[in-house]
């Protein structure tokens, strides 16, 4: 079975609650989104999640470079940088590609999030429309 481990999950979790953090609606941290995305990946080819893992010991080694420890470990600014820079590394442009729409497109499929701005939800009926009485 493929698993990550611990800091890989919190790599992901990091990252999550880096670009989605929690304010007056809910943030990554509030919601089962990284949970959801992982449910995602460990359902990929075991090549694919060999080289989303790898992708995460890159994130990890860029932060180590940048300042000094694992993505996980850094305080909210530190952690901000790290994540803005990794788009601009072209060995991490698919992963972080992949991983930012999985997050995005899992976290606001979640009912307390998009309710929490106002959305009216998926309707499959209406093509995600909110359903209009005639």
């Amino acid at each position: 079975m493929m698993n990550l481990t611990q800091m890989e999950y919190e790599t992901v979790e990091a990252i999550a609650i880096t670009l989605l953090p929690s304010d007056d609606t809910p943030g990554a941290a509030d919601t089962p989104v990284v949970a959801m995305v992982l449910g995602i990946v460990k359902g990929t080819p075991p090549e694919q999640f060999e080289l989303f893992r790898s992708a995460l010991a890159f994130v990890n080694v860029l932060a180590r470079n940048m300042h000094g420890d694992d993505l996980a470990r850094l305080p909210p600014p530190q952690r901000e940088e790290v994540v803005k820079a990794i788009p601009t590394v072209p060995e991490l442009a698919l992963f972080w590609q992949t991983l930012r729409t999985l997050i995005m497109l899992n976290f606001y499929s979640i009912p307390k999030v998009f309710r929490s701005i106002g959305l009216p939800g998926p309707n499959i009926d209406q093509g995600g429309l909110p359903v209009r009485n005639v």
